[in-house]
């Protein structure tokens, strides 16, 4: 997909680093380690949003909440932060990486009919972070890695559902560890990760990203999966889902066509895209659960992260 002059020089402009240094690297294939890419995501360190996603951090790495406190925890802070390509190995993300790990590491999931009953979206959000913020080679991720290839499902996916007679994975529980095991695997070459990756994959293509069965011509599974938000947090849409298969260098596969035509086809007249939804409520000073501390888009406006990662996914396709 050719990007319009337009919207590239839209994606570019200074306000938004980050969507900068993707348009950057993703779509003008400028070398990650050239000058002028360095110095684009060198500045995201010090954009408002990135800024307002570390203001208030304790000295204990917490923000004054649980680090899985919906979306206000170190947990969500830390994937929006790897999400917006925040330079690796910074001291303020080590210190909430040291305050989300030891909760994620604490405790092992039931075993009922054989499955592990565990959300593996949460061990796959952090090997997802740590690795794209530079701490993968952490033993501790490693372990997750470990537990995330023993929780695995025999169709290749993850479920927490807790009721014996739940057989089939979970979408909104795979996606996310699929991502972080591809990235994990990107950086260390494990070929037992690898095998993970592909039957995690495998899950998704077989449905065609979407389809209660393996047809095209079989029902959605839910609208909420075709429907594109920013940030979609730990919920499942296809967007994200390609975004994950690309990382798993699965995103040429036929079976994810379907999926790419409906994201090409959300396109706006103006050459944008917007969300269709939201996954959070509005920001606020007040710490409750579910409220994020950044406005990332509004629905229904132009919104330059949806758009350079739907032009990221459609002109890795081709």
């Amino acid at each position: 997909m050719s990007v319009p002059p337009t919207i590239l020089d839209w994606l570019l402009e200074l306000d938004e680093p980050s969507v900068r240094y993707g348009a950057l690297v993703d779509l003008m294939a400028e070398p990650q380690d050239s000058p002028r890419a360095r110095r684009a995501r060198g500045a995201i360190r010090r954009s408002a949003r990135a800024q307002a996603l570390l203001a208030g951090q304790q000295p204990d790495g917490s923000f004054g909440c649980h680090p899985y406190n919906k979306w206000r925890g170190s947990h969500w802070r830390l994937l929006r932060l790897a999400d917006l390509d925040y330079p690796p190995r910074g001291g303020a993300t080590k210190r909430a990486i040291d305050n989300a790990l030891p909760w994620l590491l604490s405790h092992e999931p039931p075993i009922l009919n054989g499955r592990a009953r565990r959300c593996g979206s949460q061990q796959g959000a952090a090997v997802l972070y740590c690795t794209r913020l530079g701490y993968g080679d952490d033993p501790r991720v490693g372990t997750l890695v470990e537990r995330l290839l023993a929780w695995q499902w025999p169709d290749g996916g993850w479920n927490c559902d807790k009721r014996p007679e739940a057989d089939h994975s979970s979408f909104h529980e795979t996606w996310l560890p699929l991502w972080g095991l591809a990235e994990y695997w990107r950086l260390t070459g494990d070929a037992q990760v690898k095998v993970g990756v592909d039957r995690a994959a495998e899950l998704l293509l077989s449905h065609r990203l979407f389809r209660r069965d393996h047809a095209a011509d079989k029902p959605v599974i839910h609208q909420c999966f075709v429907q594109l938000l920013y940030p979609a947090y730990w919920h499942y849409q296809i967007l994200d889902a390609c975004r994950a298969l690309d990382a798993a260098g699965k995103l040429t596969d036929a079976r994810a066509t379907e999926a790419l035509n409906l994201i090409a086809s959300r396109r706006r007249p103006d050459g944008t895209w917007a969300p269709e939804g939201s996954a959070s409520t509005m920001p606020t000073t007040r710490p409750r659960s579910g409220v994020d501390v950044v406005r990332w888009a509004r629905k229904g406006q132009p919104c330059k992260f949806l758009t350079l990662n739907a032009m990221r996914v459609l002109r890795k396709a081709m």
